[in-house]
């Protein structure tokens, strides 16, 4: 039990030492990475799309989140790195301003709903 606590400790510390390492963001980097996500009312109903792609953030990230491979969902949605950058730095920066995932409260994927215009 002793060693349980001192690895939880131990991650913890880890963990904030990361946090507090990450250094002060590029407002300008930032803008050009996320300006790969748009929302036209036109496609899929206005949620967050790549924007040459027309991929839903959505998409990407429960793929990701169910286990398949980074590659393969790449390949599979014709995305670069630039995209995926873009998907999870989206993600994050709905989180760290507490916006959360609008459905992640009921648990219903966006797709299990059947998206509009698909």
């Amino acid at each position: 039990m002793r060693k349980q606590d001192d690895d939880r400790k131990a991650k913890k510390y880890r963990v904030e030492m990361v946090m507090k390492n990450l250094g002060t963001p590029d407002p300008v980097k930032e803008e050009r990475i996320l300006s790969r996500i748009v929302m036209s009312p036109g496609v899929y109903g206005g949620i967050p799309t790549l924007r040459e792609q027309e991929v839903p953030v959505e998409l990407v990230l429960h793929l990701l989140g169910r286990g398949h491979p980074e590659t393969e969902v790449r390949n599979l949605l014709d995305l670069s790195e630039e995209d995926l950058q873009a998907v999870f730095l989206y993600a994050a920066t709905l989180l760290s301003e507490g916006s959360g995932f609008s459905r992640l409260a009921d648990k219903t994927p966006y797709f299990a709903m059947g998206a509009p215009g698909r």
